[in-house]
């Protein structure tokens, strides 16, 4: 499942991407579920996708404004962002 990827303007809200490699220590997979983890958060050829939205100012700086779907998973708990 790849989702159409294209670069936005400055200052314009999107989906906050890393371009992949990761470091080696970074997560590799969801316990005991790589099939999730690979559409959750490798649904772009090339990029790990954070769940967090944000945009790039004038002067290139990254602002992180929220989190895409609004809830943290933790340890089998739903916890909400705001």
């Amino acid at each position: 499942m790849n989702d159409h990827l294209e670069e936005l303007p400055m200052n314009e809200l999107g989906k906050i991407l890393i371009k992949l490699p990761m470091p080696p220590s970074f997560m590799l997979t969801l316990w005991g579920n790589d099939k999730e983890f690979i559409s959750k958060y490798l649904k772009y050829d090339g990029y790990y996708m954070t769940g967090d939205a944000g945009y790039f100012d004038d002067d290139g700086y990254l602002h992180v404004m929220t989190r895409l779907d609004d809830v943290i998973n933790t340890a089998g708990h739903r916890l909400s962002t705001a």
